[in-house]
């Protein structure tokens, strides 16, 4: 159980992998919203429609912050 405790571990360290793992996040946050909205029987947006945007753009805002040079 340590092993795949440790590999997940470093694998979360590599900052290359977070970046994929967080964009994956945010585009199934985004593509959830979308497909929640299509599919309700409501005409406007729910509080989970909004929360699930604003989240999926807090991330793709992090990523950007995070991947600007010093």
């Amino acid at each position: 159980m340590d092993g795949r405790r440790s590999r997940l571990y470093a694998a979360l360290l590599d900052e290359s992998i977070r970046t994929v793992l967080l964009f994956g996040v945010a585009a199934a946050l985004g593509l959830g919203s979308v497909l929640l909205f299509v599919y309700s029987p409501a005409d406007s947006p729910t509080r989970l429609h909004l929360g699930l945007i604003l989240c999926s753009t807090a991330l793709v805002l992090y990523l950007s912050l995070q991947s600007t040079p010093d």
